[in-house]
């Protein structure tokens, strides 16, 4: 299984390279590429898969991609970059080869583009904008608030300053978690959103959804980072998860599906039954959390679970078998309705792999042979409903229009986290070495590991 997730990389890289090498973004329905090409491109979908295909041990692969970023990658272009994206899949995809090749060109273009970075720091808080100009640093007016799990950075500041032993880095790092810190001294669970400028709170919608998840699961992954040093973190993250229990987990009328409900009114608000299958990603942080920050209380593993059978129900209960972007769930009628719902405008399907990332880390931890059963059935159906159809032997792998259909109807569009994670985990779903011990490595919001360090 493990081997045959390996081909279908290699199918996707082989596409890719013949079609769209160099351009950011790939259009596997046109044979085409968009977004900039050659000199002009930023590495958005090279960059980010450098670190899976030396986990993957694929040297021709590995070859293709480090000549492209020798001889093209440059950080001069007048574009403007959303910060998170940059910071998680492009700085974290650069520190994370770098990690696992220590081959110095990886880190040398992760300090200029680090560097870069800082410049969407220059507000009058600790927040990042929200956008940056790669060129000139000019954040444009686009927005003045970010959400909590946008200005989740910490990870990726705090191993570029281990490496090349500056502090500039972590510095953002730490005024980020001092301010957030502020936050949490009030209320475990924070609204979705805050402001760039004045580092006020005006949101009252909170939930897990739309990236907010990324907050609470970088508190923990910071504890662990850090080898525990944080214990601020830890007692943050542990308030936070009894929290979403108190208020925001829920189970649906008929089947008992377990999830994670919003509060689009703020805390004391009418809850919504919907849970974007981002938050299937909360899943392995509970895991992780219940294995490495709370080993005496099992509860959280047991939600992880219990989460994570929802995640799969979210796949399996499709015509296409692959999961929406969220779903809707009964928690009223009793009289035979539906349990989920999917709603058309949450239809797409976008080769995430927030699931099958929990399914890793479920079965690292637990040894339970379901997930990995799981995991293969995911996979399968990826293969088999979102391939470019065709005879031709370089043929991609698409996103997914409408997962209510049956075959899937297909959108003109890779998302980078199909080579970038949902294969990367699947390969470690199936890795019998104990590749990557969970011991050793965290891995990043952008599925990057990096190191443990004090």
């Amino acid at each position: 299984r493990q081997e045959t997730v390996r081909d279908v990389f290699r199918q996707t890289w082989d596409a890719y390279y013949k079609q769209a090498f160099g351009y950011d973004e790939y259009l596997p329905l046109t044979h085409s590429g968009a977004g900039g090409v050659d000199k002009s491109a930023i590495g958005s979908i090279i960059v980010d898969a450098l670190d899976t295909m030396i986990i993957m041990d694929l040297p021709q692969e590995c070859s293709q991609a480090r000549e492209w970023v020798s001889s093209n990658l440059k950080y001069d272009h007048d574009i403007v970059l959303n910060t998170f994206d940059t910071t998680t899949r492009l700085l974290g995809g650069l520190l994370s080869a770098y990690y696992l090749s220590k081959d110095d060109l990886y880190l040398d273009r992760a300090v200029q583009l680090g560097n870069r970075l800082l410049t969407a720091f220059s507000s009058t808080s600790a927040l990042p904008s929200a956008e940056f100009n790669l060129r000139s640093g000019v954040k444009p007016a686009t927005s003045s608030t970010t959400s909590i799990g946008a200005a989740s950075l910490q990870l990726e500041l705090n191993y570029l300053s281990q490496i090349v032993g500056e502090s500039l880095y972590r510095d953002k790092a730490d005024a980020l978690n001092k301010l957030f810190a502020s936050y949490h001294l009030d209320a475990a669970l924070l609204p979705n959103t805050v402001s760039v400028y004045d580092s006020s709170v005006p949101g009252v919608a909170i939930s897990l959804g739309s990236g907010a998840a990324v907050h609470y699961s970088g508190l923990l992954k910071q504890y662990l980072q850090s080898n525990g040093a944080n214990k601020d973190l830890k007692r943050f993250y542990n308030n936070a998860t009894a929290d979403i229990r108190e208020r925001l987990v829920q189970k649906s009328q008929n089947k008992g599906y377990t999830y994670i409900a919003e509060l689009p009114f703020g805390r004391d608000g009418e809850i919504s039954p919907k849970m974007d299958h981002s938050v299937c990603s909360f899943s392995g942080t509970l895991a992780l959390g219940a294995a490495k920050a709370n080993p005496k209380d099992n509860s959280d593993l047991r939600l992880a679970f219990e989460l994570a059978r929802t995640c799969m129900a979210m796949y399996t209960n499709t015509a296409s078998g692959l999961a929406p972007a969220a779903a809707f769930f009964n928690n009223t009628q009793s009289d035979g309705a539906d349990d989920m719902l999917i709603r058309p405008a949450y239809a797409q399907n976008l080769q995430s792999a927030d699931t099958v990332e929990s399914l890793f880390i479920l079965w690292r931890i637990t040894g339970d042979t379901v997930y990995r059963e799981w995991g293969w059935r995911i996979f399968v159906n990826f293969v088999e409903q979102t391939r470019v159809p065709g005879g031709s032997s370089a043929r991609g792998y698409c996103s997914v229009e409408d997962v209510t259909k049956n075959p899937a109807k297909l959108l003109n569009r890779m998302d980078p986290a199909w080579m970038a994670k949902t294969l990367k985990f699947l390969y470690l779903l199936f890795d019998d070495e104990g590749t990557l011990p969970l011991d050793e490595v965290v891995f990043s919001a952008g599925g990057h590991p990096f190191p443990r360090f004090t």
